[in-house]
């Protein structure tokens, strides 16, 4: 089995890749024929509907994937794969490190004949733009030692059917339900707070006259016990004054009736 480079791919791409012409500089940096590669362009993008009864959304101009949301493309190129080649396919550089995830691209059996479907997600934070024409898949070509005895057009006759799109989640990770849930806890969580928060306004409002009115009961009710403890500390002292020892009176009449002895 060998990898296929640039000038052997270039000599076999009008044999096994139709629907584009061949590129008229394979050795240019925008050439779809790369150094051990076959670059396939973006023909037909379908997205799934959040409804299965409906038919997919079939775009063919562009398309900006919203993060986390599903789309199904479809290569403008159509491969016809002779008995003796097999390829391999994967999503190039510039667009996996803008967080594509491509999830199908795969083997490419010998006897092959149809265009490439390929489910993309958008897992960055950024919508990634989908455009007619741009590169979408990188393609490696190997040649066998010996052609395969029964090739893929073989084993499965008849035309290949479209890819059942509408089987996909059209959001992928949820991004939608749960931006609508996030702001409905929000909405609902301002909605309590908002009520708690009258409540409470209610409640002061309503209570404030009946406990100002408390505080003036409570300084008028302190004045008149600061005045009944006064009249209760001269009737003590009275008391006091009523209850001291006769014989100390006596003894102080005694002491000034006292005459002195000559």
């Amino acid at each position: 089995m060998k990898l296929l480079v640039d000038r052997e791919l270039n000599a076999i791409y009008s044999a096994v890749i139709t629907g584009v012409a061949p590129p008229q500089s394979w050795t240019d940096a925008k050439s779809a024929v790369q150094p051990a590669s076959i670059d396939l362009q973006i023909g037909t993008i379908s997205i799934p509907t959040e409804d299965r009864s409906q038919s997919p959304i079939k775009i063919n101009k562009g398309y900006s994937l919203p993060p986390g949301q599903t789309a199904v493309v479809t290569t403008r190129e159509r491969l016809k794969m002779p008995p003796d080649l097999a390829a391999i396919g994967f999503p190039p550089s510039h667009v996996s490190v803008q967080g594509i995830l491509m999830t199908n691209p795969g083997h490419i059996d010998p006897g092959y004949d149809g265009p490439m479907h390929l489910t993309v997600i958008n897992m960055g934070r950024d919508s990634f733009e989908l455009r007619i024409g741009d590169s979408i898949v990188t393609v490696l070509f190997f040649k066998l030692d010996a052609g395969v005895t029964a090739d893929y057009s073989t084993r499965n006759p008849g035309q290949l059917p479209d890819p059942d799109v509408n089987k996909l989640s059209r959001d992928f990770v949820n991004v939608e339900k749960r931006a609508k849930d996030i702001a409905r806890n929000a909405i609902l969580r301002a909605g309590i707070w908002g009520a708690i928060g009258a409540a409470v306004l209610t409640m002061a409002t309503q209570g404030l006259p009946y406990w100002l009115g408390g505080l003036e009961d409570v300084k008028r009710n302190q004045a008149v016990l600061s005045e009944q403890v006064g009249t209760l500390r001269e009737k003590i002292k009275s008391l006091e004054d009523k209850q001291t020892p006769a014989t100390s009176r006596d003894r102080q009449t005694n002491v000034s009736n006292k005459k002195p002895t000559p």
